[in-house]
């Protein structure tokens, strides 16, 4: 997501991306962003308008900032900020996320969370994948505004497409069957 790909005119955003999977069938995709979602991206809006909001790169120096704040060994009994940093890298945290950096980042949080929770004898989170979000979401849409609605936020040109990603509203079934007998 980058500055350029939003629209911020009126009471709900369009985020329209640059590129997208289904671009090269010429479908269009619009993502609505309401005011939730707007008061989230505000603070993230950059003044150069093709610099992605999200970035790996910035994420993972607040990372080590926040380590470096954690640290009880004196600077000089150890090593200083950046000077055990390998000098070419395999891999180096990018400027935007794509699918795999994003669920390899959730992946991450939840793998240091889940260690957490082991120390304080705490449940563990089960497994969780990113795309579950949307999924909810899709669920959430068609049983509270109907499936066209949950169509269209999804960017679906197909309701037949929607109707598989969300799931069935099974409670609105055993409320209906309870009525008619």
């Amino acid at each position: 997501m980058r500055t350029a790909d939003i629209n911020t005119q009126g009471s709900v955003w369009l985020y329209i991306p640059e590129r997208h999977k289904t671009l090269y069938r010429g479908h269009s995709r619009v993502v609505y962003l309401g005011p939730k979602a707007q008061a989230i991206v505000r603070e993230w809006l950059r003044p150069d308008l093709e610099a992605f909001l999200f970035q790996p790169v910035e994420a993972e120096a607040w990372r080590r900032e926040m380590q470096h704040a954690k640290r009880t060994t004196p600077l000089s009994c150890g090593n200083r900020p950046g000077t055990n940093r390998k000098a070419k890298p395999r891999k180096k945290p990018g400027t935007a996320y794509d699918p795999q950096s994003y669920g390899a980042a959730v992946g991450y949080a939840i793998e240091k969370c889940n260690s957490e929770r082991e120390e304080k004898d705490e449940a563990k989170i089960p497994h969780w994948h990113p795309h579950q979000l949307r999924h909810n979401a899709a669920t959430l849409y068609r049983r509270e505004y109907g499936l066209e609605v949950a169509r269209v936020l999804l960017g679906h040109k197909s309701v037949l497409v929607t109707a598989v990603y969300a799931e069935a509203d099974c409670q609105r079934a055993v409320e209906v069957v309870a009525k008619i007998g």
